[in-house]
């Protein structure tokens, strides 16, 4: 499933994300526009999000989907 990448520990460090959450997988990088769709893996493109709302936003885009979630739309 695209997006669902955990971390190495490369990647946390860079991405300044706290060591605590990589070992349960609490965190994962989120492609902001799919891989699916064309998007690559540099960081302009990458956003750490929980593994819950990366799998849930599916084929919507980021912006709509966390419009969505803010409760700023409706879906």
């Amino acid at each position: 499933m695209a997006g669902l990448d955990t971390p190495s520990a490369a990647e946390a460090k860079r991405l300044n994300i706290p060591k605590n959450q990589v070992p349960n997988r609490r965190v994962t990088l989120e492609h902001l526009q799919r891989r699916a769709d064309g998007g690559g893996g540099n960081r302009d493109n990458l956003a750490v999000a929980c593994k819950g709302c990366n799998s849930a936003r599916g084929r919507t885009d980021w912006l709509t989907y966390k419009s969505i979630q803010m409760g700023e739309i409706s879906p």
